[in-house]
């Protein structure tokens, strides 16, 4: 009856051992918080996300520097940031 007892009794001590354990691994996982990264969309403003939504057609030839029409368009492209431009070439 003595030896029954003391199995038992060793028993139950590595269930518990066990137990402790198996809580003492799963604590991480309930303390730890998930960081949340920011997409880049996240980060503009509303007038950028419009903006990112208007796409223009350049013609290719437009190379004349004191041009209004390129000053208009590089102002588009630097200062409202429009989502792209697409150049055509001429024949």
């Amino acid at each position: 009856m003595n030896r029954t007892r003391l199995t038992s009794s060793k028993h139950i001590s590595h269930i518990f051992l066990a137990t402790l354990l198996m809580v003492m691994g799963c604590q991480g996982l309930f303390t730890k918080q998930e960081e949340h990264t920011l997409e880049p969309w996240e980060l503009l403003s509303l007038e950028q996300k419009v903006a990112q939504m208007i796409m223009f057609r350049l013609k290719g030839d437009l190379i004349d520097p004191e041009s209004k029409e390129r000053e208009k368009f590089q102002r588009w492209i630097k200062e409202v940031g429009v989502g792209g431009v697409v150049v055509y070439g001429v024949a």
